[in-house]
């Protein structure tokens, strides 16, 4: 009878991956819910996340409570703020190196720029295995001036060498990330921003929610924006188009969801326009999905924008879209068929875009659902995690190669 030998020992589970998320603000934003979600949401037998913010503190409102709820394991650094500052940013260095030395991550994952400076700083002189850097957008036009703009390029070229990988929302931000050669195109990894669309699928809130407060009837047009209201937002050129649009569609009411230090100016503005009956300002709701429904068009006149996350959650609710033409929303919006794409700074263009969907309801109802096919199988939440957690293991694999490989 042949022996056997002794039983083998199973193999000891891998100790989880530790990432370290470094983000300004956790305020409410399309950035800050994807952050939150890749901290809380991996399996944490395989991943261990820490989630590092400043002060979350704007009219936007904060996401930290929603944070803990979620069980983040929230730092909070008060010397990581937005603003540039000599002294608050190098007490923010020296406090993340402190940290990522106490906590020991596998990788530190940076958000948005500001923080993308800092992170990267404190993670390299901390050694970290792995660093990885995501802008959520880039501020190389629409924001600031020419020159104010090209100290923002020459600062993303120098840390761009701090960075294993740099992801992009869309290929037309990876474009523009080459065109301004802030790195090597092998650096470039694509992962949609992910919206978690399954509970606006399946909310039953009736009708109503966004007309019957301001007066608006069912019979009336509702066109819909949702964002900041800040100049990059570009809702000045939407209001101007209001009185083209209204000369056609009388029945006209834009809707404004969001708030932010431009509303006082931009409700003059409607007023010299004479439009301002028909301009309505909703301020922050939590209830998107159910304002949504009150809409028969949305539309994202932006200078900029890395994706438009917002964009999905329309196209998800079946909306047709006019957006402009420019960075990320041209990968969303493909002109003629599920919205219209019209020139940045245009109110012209988007009037007879907006007329065009208003006075042809079968042209919206097809646009809307060429919208929906569009996003739901490329931009959800799932499929942003499994990409993001594929992309950790590659990234620790392709350094312990090259370790091996110089040992």
């Amino acid at each position: 009878m042949a022996s056997h030998g002794p039983a083998s020992e199973p193999e000891p589970e891998k100790p989880p991956i530790r990432i370290m998320h470094v983000i300004t603000r956790m305020v409410k934003g399309g950035a800050q819910e994807n952050v939150l979600d890749m901290t809380v949401r991996l399996d944490p037998k395989r991943f261990e996340s820490i989630l590092v913010t400043g002060p979350s503190e704007g009219p936007e409102g904060s996401l930290e409570q929603k944070a803990v709820e979620r069980g983040a394991d929230l730092r909070r650094i008060r010397w990581l703020v937005r603003e540039i500052s000599p002294v608050n940013d190098f007490r923010a260095v020296v406090s993340l190196i402190r940290l990522i030395r106490a906590e020991k991550p596998d990788i530190v994952y940076t958000h948005t720029s500001k923080a993308g400076i800092v992170g990267r700083i404190a993670a390299r002189i901390a050694r970290v295995k792995v660093i990885i850097h995501e802008p959520h957008g880039h501020i190389f036009t629409g924001y600031y001036g020419k020159f104010k703009s090209s100290i923002f390029v020459g600062l993303e070229r120098w840390f761009g060498r701090y960075a294993n990988r740099l992801v992009m929302l869309t290929e037309n931000e990876r474009t523009d990330h080459l065109h301004y050669r802030i790195a090597p195109e092998d650096k470039f990894i694509t992962i949609h921003s992910g919206v978690d669309y399954v509970p606006m699928l399946n909310d039953n809130s009736e009708l109503g929610a966004l007309r019957t407060p301001l007066c608006i009837g069912r019979d009336a047009k509702v066109i819909g924006t949702l964002g900041r209201l800040v100049e990059v937002k570009g809702q000045i050129y939407l209001i101007d188009a209001m009185p083209a649009i209204l000369s056609r569609v009388p029945n006209a009411h834009l809707v404004r969801i969001g708030s932010g230090p431009l509303q006082e100016e931009l409700q003059c503005r409607a007023t010299g326009l004479g439009v301002s009956a028909n301009v309505h300002f909703a301020g922050y709701r939590k209830d998107v999905t159910a304002c949504l429904k009150d809409i028969d068009l949305f539309v994202l006149p932006s200078l900029n924008e890395g994706m438009g996350r917002v964009l999905v959650e329309a196209m998800v609710m079946r909306l047709p879209v006019v957006a402009s033409d420019v960075c990320g929303i041209k990968d969303l919006v493909h002109d003629g068929r599920n919205g219209r794409l019209v020139p940045a700074e245009d109110p012209k263009a988007i009037a007879e875009a907006v007329t065009e969907i208003l006075i042809d309801p079968d042209l919206a109802r097809r646009m809307g659902d060429e919208g929906y096919s569009v996003v739901v199988p490329d931009y959800g939440v799932e499929t942003m995690l499994d990409q993001i957690q594929r992309m950790y293991i590659s990234e620790l694999a392709c350094v312990s190669m090259q370790l091996h490989t110089k040992a």
